[in-house]
């Protein structure tokens, strides 16, 4: 008798972490669109030097940050190691965000030769994730 139990909570607990792994596959469609909302604020920002780069970048990243939060936040499902994998891909989108901001804002105004190369770069750290979140 203790065998069948044994085998049955076994079953149990391997068809729910197969339930959570499919549940939880909402984190790679939110760094999927995460990565492509900040591949065109990057844009936008660049090619478009001053006041309007930053209020047309703020009119596409303000929706687009609300619209995944509000997403993110009716998820009922997130897997182990979810809030460490989660501030690391954002804190390495955070560096390149910089990276790329900063030195374009200054030196590289409207050059498609580095904000369409630093859109890709900066877009990397969510499409990664989503890529290690499917591997998973």
């Amino acid at each position: 008798m203790m065998k069948r139990d044994a085998a049955a909570a076994l079953a149990h607990a391997d068809g729910l972490g197969a339930k959570v792994r499919q549940r939880s596959l909402w984190y790679v469609r939110f760094l999927v669109l995460y990565s492509v909302a900040a591949f065109f604020v990057v844009l936008v920002i660049g090619l478009n030097p001053g006041p309007v780069g930053a209020i047309a970048s703020m009119a596409i990243w303000a929706p687009a940050l609300t619209a995944l939060s509000v997403y993110a936040f009716k998820q009922p499902v997130t897997r182990a190691g979810f809030t460490r994998r989660h501030l690391l891909i954002i804190g390495s989108w955070t560096a390149l965000y910089l990276a790329v901001l900063f030195p374009g804002t200054t030196w590289f105004g409207g050059n498609l030769a580095w904000w369409l190369p630093g859109a890709l770069v900066v877009a990397l750290p969510g499409l990664i994730g989503a890529y290690v979140e499917v591997r998973r």
